[in-house]
């Protein structure tokens, strides 16, 4: 299969897509090969967290995102495309894309792509308003159309099960001086293609906020940031309902944390089609030990990759994103 030149331009529109999927504290760790059968997704390693992310797990989960964005973006296009996921002739390769002429696009695929450019974190208080059951159970049944699966916690114990393991983690990172340094790196106090902007912090932080959960306080470590993001509200915060939800795989192979990105992405488009705002909750599952007491106490058939709350809130800033020009290597 050859690129066309009419093609090369929507692999280009592809790859900009792409770049707006979500990734582990925006670090964005991929790029782009165009070549003359489609293009190649390489992991940048040079981007992985040391200390948050030492197997490379998250990085390849957010690459499995980007590769999502990245073939629907297609699939709007009318391109449909082949994947190889670590392809033998090439160890930098994370995926190779064959893209061919496909044919016309659905509603379902337009919307999704539409999508893609109104999916952003949900940092700000989530509304007092449940999700319906009917909609978590379409969330369910996209996560499992893209190899994962999805476990909603709606019994009480089981979220306060979580609650209490999601405090150790957080308490155990916030406790970690190299953690702090690995996150005071990539938070952004002046404009950046990249991290974590400290402008688009929440006003109402961590323990103030009327949530069950802990929420990452990505202001740690810094004063600065954290005076700006620490801010009394205007208006007292709501009490946060939105469901809380741990998205997973069978094994826990670099497939599977590419399939767990992949599927990622599609829940999340989904969720922002039908006019929900989801945000991580990581600590929980950035380590091993506290992987496991989640997959042990939860009773889960499988491996946890993300801890995602969903629900329904304000509109977000966008997150800042690097030049299409940066991502295209040749």
């Amino acid at each position: 299969m050859n690129v066309e030149v009419s093609n090369r331009f929507a692999i280009e529109k592809a790859v900009a897509a792409a770049r707006l999927a979500p990734s582990v504290h925006n670090t964005q760790p991929w790029s782009f090969r165009i070549h003359d059968a489609g293009v190649d997704l390489l992991a940048d390693f040079s981007r992985q967290l040391a200390v948050l992310d030492p197997t490379g797990r998250q990085l390849q989960v957010s690459c499995g995102a980007a590769l999502d964005h990245l073939r629907l973006a297609l699939r709007a296009a009318g391109l449909d495309s082949v994947v190889t996921l670590f392809p033998e002739d090439d160890s930098a390769v994370l995926a190779r894309v064959l893209v061919a002429a496909g044919s016309a696009p659905t509603q379902e695929e337009l919307d999704l792509g539409e999508a893609i450019s109104a999916r952003h974190s949900q940092r700000e208080p989530f509304a007092d308003r449940a999700v319906d059951h009917a909609v978590l159970a379409q969330l369910r049944a996209v996560a499992e159309s893209r190899g994962a699966w999805l476990a909603l916690l709606e019994n009480r114990d089981d979220q306060i099960t979580l609650a209490v393991l999601l405090s150790h983690a957080d308490k155990s990172e916030s406790a970690d001086s190299d953690y702090r340094a690995e996150l005071q790196h990539w938070l952004r106090t002046d404009p950046a293609f990249d991290g974590i902007a400290a402008a688009g912090l929440p006003e109402v932080r961590g323990a103030d906020r009327h949530t069950e959960v802990p929420v990452r306080d990505f202001a740690a470590g810094d004063a600065s940031a954290a005076g700006a993001a620490a801010a009394e509200p205007a208006t007292p915060p709501p009490d946060e309902r939105p469901a809380l939800l741990i998205l997973g795989t069978d094994a826990d192979t670099a497939e599977e944390w590419v399939a767990a990105g992949e599927a990622l992405s599609r829940l999340l488009l989904t969720a922002t089609t039908l006019d929900l705002r989801a945000s991580m909750l990581g600590q929980v599952i950035d380590f091993p030990g506290t992987r496991q007491q989640l997959r042990l106490q939860l009773r889960l058939i499988g491996e946890p990759q993300m801890v995602i709350r969903i629900g329904y809130g304000p509109p977000a800033p966008a997150s800042p994103r690097r030049p299409v020009a940066d991502l295209i290597v040749e």
